[in-house]
């Protein structure tokens, strides 16, 4: 390694220990596995591996320069591993890696060209005590080694069928997580009790109300399927994505309305701010009736919108988050930065049935959506009129019950 790729690497280390020493306990002699996608991966082959990257091909078509901030991502992606596998060796742990290149192992379908691969696959990731999926499109978008009706069905449960293995779901993770004072740098453990005093709040209410300026949300959500992201994995099995430090719920079709401004970031676009979408939500059908995008926006923003509205699924509001990683960053378009950070929150479009929720892809067979963005200075309320947050920052005095 040269002194520029120690450098580049070194930068990561503070968040590759935190993952490793705080996030999964990871001990001497515990075999570690890095899942990770071909370092010389191009957009065509983003393309064909997974229906949640549905934003590459409009991108692509008109003509931004996909390859070379490709290229950055996976070198950064390289940075992270290498400070993973560093701080895992120096723990006396044995790191091995396995690259996934699904342009070989899977056909235009996205099934398995060979069953014996997706075995061969299995068996190597079953040998790990901790997996962490560093891939571009997520263990779970394997499809199953079989046919299956099951629609959460996934490789990553076929992983764990027959493994105690543990696993950290970070391939959405971004180098500005794992640096300074970044959300993956953070001690998830000193907001646990926090996170589940809120959880058993949220359990308590059937609809929460969330206003900023521009807008005026009630979404019923799915009580029983409140959850949270503790960003503590320690337990034979478990499996979390990192970093983390959120509550979350899935959102009910059935009787959410109101309307809602999306200024701040939005997985996969960018950034909405000084360019908002407005959107409604019809009473009546408990559908967005109307979105409207600012006539300021970048003409890459407007297609991307146009596209993803194309998207049936994407009428409803699928889950609403909260986070309370106070190193995570709300103004940041990396995606696990604003999701996780203190005080966001986040409502989601598209499909919530991966959590637990009753909206599916109109076409499984075509690419689907499930996609967050922010509301800038939120109050969100339970339906009882407390807040746990207002104005963008949590209620104090929650601190104090959490005690």
């Amino acid at each position: 390694m040269n002194r520029m790729e120690a450098a580049s690497y070194q930068e990561c280390l503070n968040g590759a220990t935190a993952t490793l020493c705080k996030s999964l306990n990871a001990q001497p002699d515990e075999k570690i596995l890095i899942a990770k996608s071909p370092f010389d991966i191009s957009v065509d082959d983003i393309m064909a591996v997974s229906s949640i990257l549905w934003w590459c091909k409009p991108l692509h078509s008109i003509s931004l320069d996909c390859e070379a901030s490709l290229r950055k991502l996976m070198k950064d992606r390289s940075d992270i591993e290498n400070a993973l596998k560093v701080s895992a060796e120096e723990k006396g742990c044995t790191v091995f890696s396995r690259t996934i290149d699904t342009s070989t192992m899977l056909d235009a379908n996205f099934n398995w060209k060979s069953i014996g691969l997706a075995k061969k696959l299995l068996k190597t990731m079953r040998e790990a005590d901790v997996i962490i999926d560093l891939t571009l499109f997520g263990l779970d978008q394997l499809p199953p080694t079989k046919k299956s009706r099951e629609p959460r069905f996934s490789f990553r449960d076929e992983i764990r069928k027959k493994s105690a293995a543990r696993g950290a779901d970070m391939h959405l993770v971004s180098r500005s997580s794992f640096v300074k004072d970044g959300a993956m740098c953070f001690d998830h453990s000193q907001v646990l009790r926090e996170l589940k005093l809120i959880r058993e709040k949220m359990r308590a209410s059937p609809f929460l109300t969330v206003k900023s300026n521009g807008t005026n949300l009630k979404l019923y959500i799915h009580e029983e399927k409140v959850d949270l992201g503790t960003g503590l994995i320690y337990k034979p099995k478990e499996w979390h994505f990192l970093p983390s430090g959120v509550v979350f719920a899935p959102v009910q079709a059935i009787g959410t309305f109101g309307t809602a401004t999306l200024d701040g970031p939005i997985y996969g676009i960018g950034s909405l701010k000084g360019c908002p979408l407005r959107l409604r939500v019809d009473p009546g059908t408990h559908k967005i009736s109307h979105f409207e995008l600012a006539d300021t926006s970048p003409s890459h923003v407007k297609t991307l919108i146009n596209e993803m509205f194309g998207m049936e699924e994407c009428r409803h509001i699928s889950e609403v988050v909260i986070g309370f990683n106070p190193q995570g960053d709300r103004d940041s378009i990396e995606p696990m930065e604003f999701y996780v950070a203190r005080g966001s929150v986040t409502i989601a479009l598209g499909r919530n049935d991966h959590i637990g929720g009753k909206i599916y892809p109109t076409d499984p067979s075509k690419p689907s959506i499930h996609i967050h963005a922010a509301i800038s200075k939120p109050t969100l309320a339970l339906s009882t009129g407390e807040e746990l947050v207002r104005n963008g920052e949590i209620v104090s005095r929650l601190r104090g019950e959490e005690k």
